[in-house]
């Protein structure tokens, strides 16, 4: 089915070792928007799946991208008290 040294398509789409697939995924498909949206602005026209496009700078780390830190979570004794609206 396969010749030798020949991949399947579906292995070409795995991210490295140490990657999490899903954050991939998140990345690629922001990309993929990126990626309309510039063509849409500029009229240039998309000569490829946008998609494996993103897909594919996502795992090649052609794609840059960061970590926000979440913000910390209050417990309710320590939230500051609502004021009530004056009448």
């Amino acid at each position: 089915m396969y010749e030798e040294g020949q991949k399947r398509k579906s292995t070409l789409f795995m991210p490295k070792a140490g990657k999490n697939k899903y954050e991939m995924v998140i990345i690629a498909s922001r990309e993929a928007r990126r990626i309309n949206e510039y063509a849409r602005i500029t009229g240039e026209p998309v000569t490829a799946k946008v998609t494996g496009q993103a897909l594919r700078r996502a795992l090649a780390d052609e794609v840059p991208y960061q970590y926000e830190e979440p913000a910390p979570l209050v417990a309710e004794d320590e939230m500051p008290a609502e004021e009530e609206p004056e009448a």
